[in-house]
């Protein structure tokens, strides 16, 4: 028996409407803005932030930051006028953190107010909301990026009053690791902001003002790539502000953006067991918090038995035509919320350079009752292209293109809903343009609409596997049938033939519908679900991502190991047997195996891999072996000698002759290859002294000194030199000439006994001249030089050391240091009883986030005698590095690798002696 959800829903939407009587507009004179943070600010040009004052007449008013006092004023006549803003970062960086990004903006007379951010294809608007439509509870709604959640999302919280107090239960984990659905309670002043971004959804996640004092909230995410079905991999940012929940409603009218082949849209509930309806189908059930996200190709009408929020989200470019727009989200309107007459602001701006338009198509959608549809006019001009909801016929939608520049929707005595967008390649922007007085806003499901007037059957022909062709026939018995379409899961196709070919893209269960549409306005929908088998090889399927690897030196005479492994999620190795091709050793058993081959060549093995659901697979494998001398690796950074630059004891005067030495502890001079220095225009000199040198001019110059070991380590160290003009005595304000030097403290350990030294680094001496360089110290008495060497620490604990410096019209300043935590080495410690982690991904985006993969360790135990070591998945090696702190950035030879699985090898001794060798899979994501 055919069903109508139409029915069901009858005790919940007769008469559906809505009406507000407390008063609303989108117009005021005091706005709140905090924007997001976007791309990494190393790419993709500098970004620009605007805001769009839209005046009904001429007025004034102020940009300011509260936190700090910084403000502007701007002067705009009648119209819509775009203003830059500071030339500064404009949004906080991070998460969890209180920040004074918050901007106030204030006018004389009411206006609308939207802000771009432009960013080249990064790009991002939004309306914003007076203070008078601000609230006190907000719901959130966040985009998810699907490149396996790569870049976060993210809400901003802006208060507009001091002191007030702000509750925030994220819906997941933070950045800053505040655990979900517990709450964090924070104190912000008027224009202060705090930023939350998770890698899980923050969808559902709940802002209040405790102190009942209004706040502004905007969402999005920093980068997301939306519904990535395409297949593009183009993420782009995500910014609009959220209503309040007291704005939250259950009727809107959904139109998908012109010429972008359909967009998804995500629905946020405020309260529990609410029914959510697409054109009168019942399509999900939520409670208070949860969000559910569909993609549409078709304008429907959204209704719901509790109010929601409707964000709707454009997609990757790939899915677009012309692969026109990108990753964008702007929050609907509620049905009830419309306006009479709007100027706005299609963007015409350029990017950096001044030649390459941000966006170069403009649309707008406008939404208003069907027999009004002829009075509205754009820039003077009917608009015209009026289509009617084919669930609401008395409601009409027009989605037309414009031009770049300032427009003016105007309809009389008819109120209005209107969207404005525009796209270019990888690029987006999308805002609503605001409401009035909210007016009541009805929708009812048909009712009076008979489902026992007739009957539909949809017939499937033989269930065929996925990539096969399924044949379905339907039959409708309803009277005065206008037209019909077919609905496969979430694919809506609208041949309105009888017999509808489909093919589904994988195993698993459908719902097949009809839509019948009578042309006095019934709807009827017939539903059936299919099963679609999983016709594929398991085997096939499950087929894991196979890695070969090799540890040490592949040479004739010495062992080599050898071996394969598979990512962390695939189905496990069980055997592993090495079967050697055209002679050689016998066959060997393992996932790791080792070999001493007697000759140089190409060794050819098939490996038969039988995995743990019993699938068995055969490889080619090759192992190359060199005649080669295995080399004793150097550990440079455990062997450093102290460097130090000797500079003369008295001033170094403009156009005077002196030299300079580099003194070495810890390296004997045998084991002294060459030393080399280098000081911009006074050219290099090779050799451990450099004299002769004269300088020119009082400019500052960096001296550097590099020295190469005979085992090939190479240690650096720097001075900043600057001569003073010794031609005669220079007056100087010892209170604004104020010097500035640095105290540097060189010692080779930590340890009583060892030793250390003082270098005083001048960087600018204002116009002075130096008369003596004195140092102090409780422990070791005093010394007059630049540089005090040749101490040792007599024992455990703290020393102090200060430098004075005078100049020659008796100027004085002094500088103090402490060296803490001598301590007394003598002492045997207990070596440490540790490990460490390996992580199995990590993410080389510059966002300062797991950027390197290393190991994770205390320095209790930081390893020793340390080699990391990647491979490829067919054996390739691709990075190495015998320092611990120094981790794969991803490269190899300078080319960032593409995402996958790799291997890494490790061997290390840890502080109680135990040599460790260690490998697996690690996953590079980008």
């Amino acid at each position: 028996m055919p069903f109508r959800y139409r029915d069901l829903l009858l005790f919940l939407l007769i008469g559906f409407s809505v009406s507000l009587t407390a008063q609303q507009s989108s117009f005021g004179n005091r706005f709140w803005l905090s924007y997001l943070e976007n791309l990494n600010l190393l790419f993709n040009d500098d970004p620009v932030f605007t805001i769009v004052v839209s005046a009904d007449q001429p007025t004034s008013g102020s940009v300011t930051v509260p936190t700090t006092g910084l403000t502007a004023s701007f002067s705009v006549p009648a119209g819509a006028t775009e203003i830059d803003l500071f030339d500064a970062i404009l949004y906080s960086e991070g998460s969890d953190d209180i920040d004074n990004k918050g901007l106030l903006i204030e006018t004389d007379a009411p206006v609308q107010l939207s802000a771009f951010h432009y960013r080249s294809f990064f790009s991002e608007a939004s309306s914003i909301l007076p203070e008078s439509e601000l609230g006190i509870e907000y719901l959130v709604t966040t985009p998810m990026d699907v490149e396996n959640n790569a870049q976060p999302n993210s809400f901003v919280v802006v208060a507009t009053s001091d002191a007030t107090e702000v509750e925030i239960i994220p819906a997941a984990v933070t950045l800053g690791l505040f655990p979900p659905d517990l709450p964090i309670t924070i104190t912000l002043d008027a224009g202060e902001n705090y930023q939350v971004q998770a890698f899980g959804d923050l969808s559902g996640s709940r802002v209040t003002s405790l102190s009942g004092e209004p706040l502004a909230v905007f969402a999005g995410a920093r980068e997301a790539n939306i519904n990535a079905v395409c297949n593009d991999f183009a993420n782009s940012h995500v910014w609009d502000q959220l209503p309040p929940i007291d704005h939250f409603s259950n009727l809107y009218y959904f139109v998908p953006f012109n010429g972008q082949n359909g967009d998804g849209i995500k629905i946020t509930a405020a309260e529990d067991g609410t029914d959510i309806f697409f054109d009168c189908e019942i399509e999900t059930n939520l409670n208070a918090g949860e969000s559910y996200f569909a993609s549409r190709t078709v304008p429907t009408v959204i209704s719901s038995t509790g109010p929601v929020s409707l964000t709707h989200y454009n997609d990757e470019g790939g899915c677009n035509a012309g692969d026109l727009g990108d990753p964008n989200g702007l929050n609907y309107l509620p049905a009830e919320l419309r306006l009479q007459e709007v100027t706005w602001f299609a963007s015409d701006r350029n990017k950096e350079g001044g030649s390459v338009p941000y966006f170069t198509q403009h649309g707008i959608t406008v939404i208003v009752p069907a027999d009004a549809a002829p009075e509205v006019e754009l820039d003077g001009t009917p608009l015209g292209g009026f289509v009617t909801f084919p669930a609401d016929p008395t409601q009409s939608f027009a989605s037309l293109t414009v031009s770049a520049g300032t427009h003016t929707l105007i309809a009389e005595n008819v109120d209005f809903q209107a969207y404005a967008y525009g796209f270019n390649e990888f690029e987006a922007y999308t805002m609503n343009l605001g409401y009035g007085q909210p007016t009541a806003a009805n929708f009812n499901c048909n009712a009076e609409c008979d489902p026992a007037s007739g009957e539909t059957v949809i017939t499937p022909g033989e269930i065929a596997c996925p990539g096969y062709t399924t044949s379905f026939v339907f039959t409708t018995s309803y009277p005065a049938v206008g037209a019909w379409y077919w609905v496969f899961g979430q694919d809506t196709v609208f041949d309105e033939t009888f017999t509808e070919d489909y093919v589904f893209p994988a195993p698993g269960q459908y719902s097949v519908r009809v839509v019948v549409l009578t042309i006095d306005g019934c709807e009827y929908v017939e539903l059936i679900n299919v099963v679609v088998p999983d016709c594929s090889d398991p085997c096939e399927v499950n087929e894991p991502d196979f890695m070969f690897f090799g540890i040490g030196e592949a040479c004739v005479d010495s062992s080599y190991t050898f071996g394969i492994t598979v990512g962390p999620d695939d189905d496990q190795i069980l055997s592993a047997l090495w079967v050697p091709q055209f002679g050689g050793p016998g066959n060997l058993e393992g996932d790791t195996v080792s070999l001493v081959f007697t000759e140089a060549g190409a060794y050819l093995f098939e490996v038969e891999i039988i995995t743990e659901i019993d699938c068995q697979y055969f490889l080619p494998y090759t192992v190359q072996i060199e005649e080669c001398q295995i080399d004793t690796v150097v550990n440079c950074a455990t062997q450093a000698p102290l460097l130090e630059i000797i500079l003369p004891e008295d001033s170094v005067c403009v156009d005077s002759t002196f030299s300079l030495e580099l003194m070495v502890t810890g390296l004997p001079v045998n084991e002294i290859d060459s030393i080399i220095w280098q000081g911009g225009e006074l050219g290099t000199f090779v050799g451990q002294s450099w004299p002769g040198i004269v300088v020119s001019d009082t400019l500052p110059i960096t001296i550097f000194a590099t020295l190469k070991s005979q085992d090939s380590c190479e240690y650096n160290t720097q001075i900043m030199l600057m001569a003073q003009d010794c031609s005669g005595p220079v007056t100087v304000d010892c209170e604004t000439a104020v010097p500035d030097f640095d105290i540097i403290l060189n010692d080779s350990s930590p340890c009583a006994d060892s030793s250390l030294s003082l270098n005083l680094v001048i960087n600018d001496l204002n116009g002075a001249i130096l008369d003596s360089v004195i140092w102090e110290s409780p422990e070791f008495g005093s010394f007059i030089g630049n540089n005090w060497t040749g101490l040792n620490y007599p024992e455990p604990g703290d020393y102090s050391f200060s430098v004075t410096l005078t100049t020659v019209n008796g100027c004085e300043y002094t500088e103090e240091i402490l060296r803490a935590g001598i301590i007394d080495c003598s002492v045997p410690v207990e070596p440490a009883v540790c490990e460490l982690y390996w992580p199995n991904a990590f993410s080389p985006n510059g966002d300062g986030v797991n950027d390197r993969y290393r190991a994770e360790f205390s320095q209790s135990c930081r390893p020793s005698d340390y080699r990391l070591t990647i491979y490829h998945r067919w054996g390739g090696q691709v990075f190495e590095s015998t320092d611990p702190d120094h981790g794969w950035d991803g490269l190899d030879r300078g080319e960032g690798l593409n995402p996958g699985v790799f291997v890494y090898l490790a061997e290390y001794r840890l502080p109680n002696g135990s040599l460790v060798q260690k490998h697996g899979a690690v996953v590079l994501i980008r």
